[in-house]
């Protein structure tokens, strides 16, 4: 057995409607998809399809699907069953649909840019498309379209969520909430039986405490490790540090449809006063990178767009301009999540240190902790002024970035978005469908550029950092992958001799 030490519950094992680390990290294990990210980096290769074919313009990828794929119910995987996954998502009044889905990835990488879905046989499906997408083959390997079995959603509903079924390497055992959950191996896997018989999932909130347990060896993975920790755990034989540059980016979320920040003004002061190199050096132990732009360093397209440095004084006058003063103080909430996140190791802390910083500038900060099972509901719709917030590339292209944190067609205060900053500008609407349906990369990073640009002049957020990750593991256990995108790996699972 494993037993892996997180710092939060899953907020759901349901793939399509997930949008957070702690729930993908498991979904990893349960579900495949059509294509999947190479263990180590974004690079495309078979899965579910062990092999395809897409038309040169762009409009059309005809799949291969791998025979003798089995549910972990024992159902066997047809190309029906793929396609059930995709119009539950596609199809508004499709009978697999639960009261509650929100299908949060769904809209903005295929929306109503699939024209149909075809099975031509019970081992090939083909997508037809009415534009090209640039980023198609990682937009089919993203996790969020993990298949899962039709069958079991009809049968659990809109409880299908605890009650998972996939094809992955490992099938769901049991969910204790707020406690543990149980993964045993699936011995029919396509990959081939795993080594490792079962995997535990625990929720430790407190990071000195998963430190503690992963030296002492009653937990063999610990993740969202305090950065203050992990130099002190280099040092102990007990522990194996993993870490790799992430491709995240932690930021601080401005509501810009709240009238106190509607003031690009109010907003650019913000970056002034806000000393995010401290941050860096303080909170992240050295462990991240401050930045001005979502991508993070190594992605492609990334523009250094200009200089908003740390000056008070300059955030003063900012803020005099708009009509603060000693007298007149802005106030405004900061909401802060109640756990560790890879991309906020120190979310209290954090917020904490921010607040401090805005006092600086005429701006009184009330600070709210929100329990991290509704934070992302809450802030999707936009209830929040500030919030900490952070964005995980799902497969290293920048329209990943742009398109959830920025798009305004990511924007619901209904069931919640990823545009958070509920920032919209029909320029960067423009910018950012262009880009995805430009094939020639020279000219998506001409977009991209142009895009960096006008978002750093309109000042709808405050990035921080973008933060290394780092996973503790124990010195015996072999064959583990932590994934630039945050996921955890662990179809090669093994033990080795002492």
């Amino acid at each position: 057995m494993v037993v892996v030490a997180k710092p939060g519950d899953p907020v759901g094992l349901d793939p399509a409607n997930v949008t957070d680390l702690e729930s993908l990290q498991i979904c990893r294990s349960l579900y495949d998809t059509l294509v999947q990210y190479e263990p180590d980096s974004t690079r495309i290769m078979p899965a579910l399809a062990e092999s395809w074919e897409r038309s040169s313009d762009g409009l059309e990828v005809t799949f291969h699907l791998r025979r003798g794929v089995v549910f972990h119910d024992g159902t066997p995987l047809t190309a029906s069953d793929v396609k059930a996954n995709y119009e539950r998502q596609r199809d508004p009044e499709h009978p697999l649909r639960s009261a509650g889905d929100t299908f949060f990835y769904w809209n903005d990488t295929w929306g109503d840019r699939i024209e149909s879905i075809d099975v031509l046989d019970e081992h090939t499906i083909c997508f037809r498309f009415n534009e090209p997408i640039a980023p198609l083959m990682q937009n089919f390997a993203m996790p969020f379209f993990g298949i899962v079995s039709p069958r079991a959603l009809k049968k659990y509903g809109s409880d299908y969520f605890r009650n998972p079924v996939g094809t992955g390497p490992y099938k769901f055992e049991n969910w204790v909430p707020g406690d543990r959950l149980t993964l045993v191996k699936h011995q029919e896997s396509w990959r081939g039986e795993p080594a490792v018989e079962r995997v535990t999932f625990l929720s430790i909130p407190d990071s000195t405490a998963r430190a503690l347990r992963l030296r002492k060896g009653s937990v063999h993975i610990a993740t969202a490790l305090s950065p203050q920790s992990v130099e002190s755990l280099r040092r102990q034989p007990s522990v194996k540090v993993v870490e790799q540059p992430g491709l995240n980016v932690a930021f601080l979320a401005l509501n810009n449809q709240s009238t106190k920040l509607a003031d690009s003004r109010v907003r650019k002061a913000i970056w002034h006063a806000v000393d995010r190199g401290a941050l860096v050096r303080g909170l992240y132990y050295g462990l991240a990178d401050q930045t001005d732009t979502a991508l993070p360093t190594g992605v492609w397209g990334r523009e250094e767009t200009g200089s908003r440095p740390f000056d008070v004084a300059k955030g003063r006058a900012l803020m005099e301009e708009a009509g603060y003063s000693t007298d007149r103080r802005l106030q405004l909430g900061l909401w802060y999540m109640a756990v560790p996140r890879s991309y906020l190791p120190e979310p209290k802390a954090t917020a904490e240190a921010i607040a401090r910083m805005l006092e600086e500038i005429y701006v009184t900060v009330d600070l709210e902790p929100v329990d991290w099972g509704v934070y992302l509901d809450r802030v999707g719709r936009g209830e929040h002024e500030m919030a900490l917030a952070g964005w995980i590339g799902d497969h290293g292209d920048p329209d990943n970035y742009f398109s959830f944190i920025f798009g305004s067609a990511n924007i619901d205060q209904v069931v919640g978005g990823t545009n958070v900053l509920f920032y919209t500008n029909s320029e960067v609407d423009r910018l950012i469908a262009e880009a995805r349906r430009e094939i020639d990369q020279a000219k998506r990073i001409e977009s991209y550029r142009s895009l960096q640009e006008t978002i750093f002049e309109d000042a709808p957020w405050l990035p921080l950092a973008h933060a290394r990750q780092v996973v503790g593991v124990h010195p015996l256990l072999q064959g583990f992958h932590l994934h630039p995108t945050g996921v955890l790996v662990l179809d090669e699972l093994r033990w080795g001799e002492p």
